[in-house]
């Protein structure tokens, strides 16, 4: 991610960059208990060396779960049908809000 960061920026030094984080099933227990999963964390050291701010949509998601307000995994309204990808009517709507936030 660093090479892409430095790239963009030597080829266009105006334009804007923001890692965005998502989450899947597969991180959403650590999420709930306050862990980043290794690729964030790497990620957020490149962020912090080079000034690029970052949206980590997943701890919403997580929280909304964890709370019992949010079902992560099934049919619509449920967050995703896959455990991985948002659905359109209700997990894109969601990201939505927290970017908004």
């Amino acid at each position: 991610m660093e090479g892409t960061v430095r790239q963009t920026w030597q080829r266009n030094p105006r334009t804007d960059i923001c890692f965005v984080y998502t989450i899947s099933s597969r991180y959403l227990k650590d999420v709930q208990e306050g862990k980043n999963p290794a690729v964030v964390q790497t990620m957020e050291r490149v962020a912090a060396a080079y000034g690029v701010p970052s949206i980590h949509l997943g701890l919403a998601v997580a929280k909304q779960v964890k709370e019992g307000k949010l079902v992560f995994r099934g049919a619509p309204p449920a967050f995703s049908r896959d455990g991985v990808h948002p659905d359109v009517r209700s997990g894109h709507p969601f990201y939505l809000a927290a970017i908004v936030r």
